[in-house]
């Protein structure tokens, strides 16, 4: 092997974000306008936007549907900057299937040994793979997943409750460690203080209106950045394109304060 140093920076390398959260708060939405679905569980049929409809097709479809892609890439990039996975959750479901059929039985917990979350491992990391060679060719990659509460048991810590994204436990640390970006999405929420009779202060929560995709360290809901993106960005895409371009202009330096970024909402 011929050894080369090179820089690693690549300020225009096609990202891979993966956006969660509870339902109807817009993910699906984010993405109408500019990108390509794999559509796993027909949430999108009130937009307008393209897709490869994979509704309770077997996971071989999604093979053959990035393999298409792949082969067509230079002119299905003059149409869509981005691919656009909706969801995780449902994709997920066909893997575990998928792995069902294989060896013959109803439930992946029938496989012995725990053999069956092994094979069904295997099978994201194939996956994944695919979604890099896409990447490589061009497409940002964009995930969608819905939400859970999970626990969360800090050796340093009492047990905590966080958001994450609906899926097992291995399956969910794969795809933080592989995204660039991940962050949730949600409304914006808070409490405001309201005096009771006899002085007895009671919070009731209220919202802006806004929604915005959290991109900051908070022990309350699981995200990432590998760059130093603000801690929220209006659930606008442009919104988001804008604060990953300052962040690649200004390079990966910390932090400091709560920066925000704001932008059209998107409705």
């Amino acid at each position: 092997m011929a050894i080369k140093i090179e820089d690693s920076l690549q300020t225009q390398d096609p990202f891979k974000l993966v956006i969660y959260g509870d339902n109807g708060t817009g993910k699906s939405s984010l993405m109408e306008k500019h990108g390509l679905f794999y559509n796993y569980e027909d949430g999108i049929r009130y937009l307008n936007c393209k897709q490869v409809r994979l509704v309770g097709e077997p996971l071989e479809a999604t093979t053959e549907t990035s393999q298409y892609i792949f082969k067509n890439a230079k002119e299905l990039l003059k149409q869509h900057s981005c691919l656009v996975i909706d969801s995780l959750d449902f994709l997920e479901k066909t893997i575990i299937d998928s792995v069902c059929k294989e060896k013959n039985v109803t439930s992946i917990a029938d496989i012995k040994w725990g053999a069956g979350y092994q094979m069904v491992s295997n099978k994201w990391r194939e996956f994944l793979n695919s979604m890099d060679h896409l990447r490589k060719a061009g497409f940002n990659i964009v995930f969608i997943c819905h939400a859970q509460i999970v626990k969360i048991n800090n050796p340093n810590l009492e047990e905590y409750d966080m958001w994450n994204l609906k899926l097992q436990k291995n399956t969910a640390s794969y795809i933080a460690e592989w995204s660039d970006f991940m962050g949730m999405v949600c409304h914006d929420v808070f409490t405001v203080q309201q005096q009771k009779k006899f002085g007895e202060m009671k919070y009731k929560p209220s919202t802006s209106g806004r929604r915005v995709i959290k991109f900051g360290h908070n022990p309350s809901y699981a995200s990432k950045s590998r760059l130093p993106l603000p801690d929220e960005v209006d659930l606008n895409w442009e919104a988001f394109l804008s604060a990953v371009a300052q962040a690649r202009a200004g390079g990966n330096s910390p932090k400091t304060g709560n920066n925000q970024q704001t932008g059209k909402n998107n409705e």
